[in-house]
């Protein structure tokens, strides 16, 4: 059974956020979000499909990534991607 949350944090402010704060004047940061690290579920992977065909090239499909969750990792602003991780296992043939 996998944990909610890899990872919470609270600290760190990404460059695109602070200047969005700055842009709107909000002073009060007591509504901001924590950067979430989770494991992949199965409300990302559109998302992520999505991202992936903006970045890389089209067709990608991350579903079969959901079999092996713990090696996944979803950065998340509220219930925004802003980055994701996957490890894979690479065949190597032996001469």
């Amino acid at each position: 059974m996998l944990k909610p949350y890899v990872r919470r944090d609270n600290i760190t402010k990404p460059t695109k956020l602070a200047l969005n704060f700055q842009i709107t004047k909000n002073e009060n940061e007591s509504n901001r979000n924590s950067i979430d690290y989770v494991h992949l579920r199965p409300e990302h992977v559109i998302q992520i499909n999505k991202m992936c065909e903006h970045f890389f090239w089209n067709g990608i499909d991350v579903s079969e990534c959901l079999n092996y969750p713990d090696y996944t990792l979803v950065a998340l602003y509220g219930k925004l991607i802003i980055g994701f991780a996957f490890l894979g296992k690479i065949n190597t043939v032996k001469p």
